[in-house]
């Protein structure tokens, strides 16, 4: 019998800005990287983007793990490290994926692997949510603000990696 291997290359880094982390709280920041340090729950770890998106771009980034919870996405401010105060959420929770927007469920809508690439963008005043390129849910709600990345962590030692933004001003 005919063997066949297949060699699976490790994401590439996305086109755009690395984030540049500030206002960390309970978490390392590592580069564009961010991993929760204090113990899981909600509220005591996050961070928020330097850069501000006036208009046009996006936020990406990878989900190294299906084992934790963790949410990222944009606000016009960095009000708290809970997720309630993120306008636009990515819910990664253990392997599913959800939107929550300003602090509301939205829905459920696929399971993923570790390592996957994510996305909240906005063009116009429309903000869609992607993985892996592909548009899965389309906001209902319209944003003009100039928004910042905004992440909170649930569980200990979950983290996001290779944070990208694009569009954004320094």
């Amino acid at each position: 019998s005919r063997m066949t291997s297949v060699v699976v290359e490790p994401p590439t880094s996305a086109p755009g800005s690395p984030v540049v982390w500030t206002n960390a709280s309970g978490v390392s920041v590592q580069g564009s990287t961010i991993i929760k340090t204090a113990g899981s729950g909600w509220g005591n770890a996050g961070a928020s983007s330097q850069q501000q998106l006036p208009g046009d771009g996006g936020i990406e980034f990878i989900v190294p793990q299906d084992t934790a919870a963790v949410m990222c996405g944009f606000s016009p401010s960095d009000r708290s490290a809970s997720y309630d105060t993120i306008a636009y959420g990515l819910y990664a929770w253990f392997n599913q994926i959800q939107v929550y927007e300003n602090g509301a469920f939205v829905g459920s809508f696929a399971f993923f692997s570790p390592g996957e690439r994510f996305s909240v963008e906005r063009s116009g005043t429309t903000v869609s949510y992607k993985r892996n390129g592909v548009t899965f849910y389309t906001s209902v709600v319209p944003s003009a603000d100039p928004l910042l990345v905004d992440a909170a962590i649930y569980t200990q030692g979950g983290a996001f990696t290779d944070a990208v933004l694009t569009g954004v001003s320094a």
